[in-house]
């Protein structure tokens, strides 16, 4: 059983309404499970969670900064119950049932004013939007897995199959006093699955592992301004990976994958037709890695480099010639390529180095719905791709308890939309935390993005300022600032 309680004031000021609290953080998570033996070859584990997220959402301002000047600033929370149970069954010697069953239900609110501003402010258009959402879900997979006295093929192969069924209803309220047109819609997704996997035992050292997925997707979508969706498709994806271990140092693998994301709708009138739908994404993906391990040297490495290519790739989009039209747009192709890396490296017996680095490369081809703005043609990059994000930090402990730790995260630059050219900058965050740690407790004090860097995680260039309006500049939400604090945990 575990409980977490979190508050934060969210790190703006709104001087309008005189408040430090609009953008904060008020979350109560409560989990626990518990595990029974009904009898020596059955296991039953419960599994529920409680999540009460009552957060406010003030987050962005004309000048980018922290002080914003909202008269209705806005909400995102989120009260969830869910519950899984899960049956493991090893009562027949040629397999082993798994059944897992999954509910949950979950009410949603999020809102925000869109102006960023007060009434009394001069040219202001003043206009909130509100979505309340109540989201139901329920799942159910049966797997077969094989034992030590079922492998088939001379008793070199192990199996699994199974099958997965699922099912979302979801209503939403959506209010814009902007648009002046409040719209109720009704979702239902249901996913019917069925997949298997062979693990081949082709040498002692070399294993070759297969996978297939085939997957029915059955949406459909109605709402109050009499728009209707209700797509059918047959979706697949496999895989095939072949290990090999080399010797007691080293083991390599390579990997084919094919994935999908299915296809839908944007339910929105203001959109041109050939918006309202877009199709699925298939992406086939290439990986090569070793995964090194010297024991006398106290040093674990992993390496991979991967190469995905995307075909009619789904992109976010959004347009503001009237008012903003979020959307989901396939363009063309798109490829992703780079190196992955990991490092834990204990160089004396109280001294722990660690780290993780990654290099991304990508590309894009197809025209956006504004392509004329954006010159996505000229940079030819995905958004929210940072050709680096690197981890390298340490941590020293003595044998009485006490430790000191401190680790940096370093991001490039990346793009945030594909429908422009509107960049942040690239970024450090330095952590560390001091403390003592006993047997079943420990205190620590920690401090986060100790050097107060100021970086972004979101943006959107579009004309939003009265005064200046209607010049599009780029706005950015900023990511947190400076903390400090002193934390004890209890172990039990």
């Amino acid at each position: 059983f575990s409980a977490f309680k979190h508050q934060s004031d969210g790190f703006r000021h709104n001087a309008h309404l005189g408040r430090s609290d609009t953008n904060g953080r008020d979350e109560l998570n409560i989990r626990g499970k518990l595990r029974f033996f009904p009898s020596s070859v059955t296991t039953v584990d419960l599994t529920y969670l409680h999540s009460d997220l009552n957060n406010g959402y003030d987050a962005w301002s004309l000048n980018n900064s922290f002080t914003t000047l909202s008269d209705k600033p806005g909400k995102d929370t989120q009260l969830s119950n869910a519950g899984a149970v899960k049956v493991t069954h090893k009562g027949n010697p040629n397999f082993t049932l798994v059944s897992t069953t999954t509910l949950a239900n979950s009410d949603m609110t999020y809102s925000y004013d869109q102006d960023w501003l007060y009434a009394g402010y001069p040219n202001v258009f003043s206009a909130i939007y509100k979505n309340q959402k109540n989201r139901r879900t329920m799942s159910q997979e049966v797997r077969f897995l094989s034992t030590p006295n079922s492998k088939i093929f001379n008793n070199t192969t192990a199996w699994l199959f199974g099958i997965y069924g699922s099912k979302l209803d979801e209503k939403n309220d959506s209010f814009d006093t902007y648009i002046g047109n409040p719209i109720k819609s009704d979702y239902t997704l249901s996913r019917v699955a069925g997949f298997g996997q062979l693990d081949f035992t082709l040498r002692p050292t070399t294993t070759l592992s297969t996978g297939l997925r085939i997957e029915q997707h059955l949406a459909d979508f109605r709402n109050s301004n009499q728009e209707q969706f209700n797509p059918s498709e047959t979706l697949w994806g496999a895989n095939i990976t072949l290990s090999e271990k080399l010797n007691s140092f080293h083991t390599t693998y390579a990997s084919i994958a094919r994935g999908f994301k299915a296809g839908g709708f944007n339910p929105d009138s203001g959109l041109p037709t050939h918006l309202l739908r877009f199709s699925t994404e298939t992406a086939i993906n290439y990986e090569i890695g070793i995964k090194s391990s010297w024991s006398e040297r106290k040093l674990n490495t992993k390496l991979s480099m991967f190469y995905t290519d995307r075909k009619n790739p789904q992109f976010d989009g959004y347009d503001d010639t009237n008012y903003f039209k979020f959307y989901t747009e396939n363009l063309n192709s798109a490829k992703n390529y780079g190196l992955e890396g990991e490092l834990n490296w204990q160089p004396m017996a109280r001294w722990q180095i660690f780290g993780s680095a990654g290099l991304l490369m990508t590309e894009v081809s197809g025209t956006p719905y504004n392509a004329p703005m954006a010159k996505l043609i000229e940079r030819n990059t995905q958004s929210h791709a940072p050709n680096y994000q690197v981890m390298l930090g340490t941590q020293y402990r003595t044998a009485q308890g006490y430790f000191a730790r401190v680790d940096a995260n370093a991001v490039d630059s990346f793009y945030f939309d594909n429908v422009h050219n509107f960049k942040s900058n690239a970024y450090t965050l330095w952590n560390a935390r001091i403390g003592y740690q006993a047997k079943d407790w420990e205190i620590f004090l920690w401090g986060r993005n100790i050097t107060d860097e100021k970086y972004a995680t979101r943006g959107f260039f579009f004309a939003n300022n009265p005064n200046t309006s209607p010049q599009k500049e780029g706005y950015l939400r900023l990511g947190d600032r400076q903390q400090f604090g002193l934390t004890t945990r209890f172990y039990f």
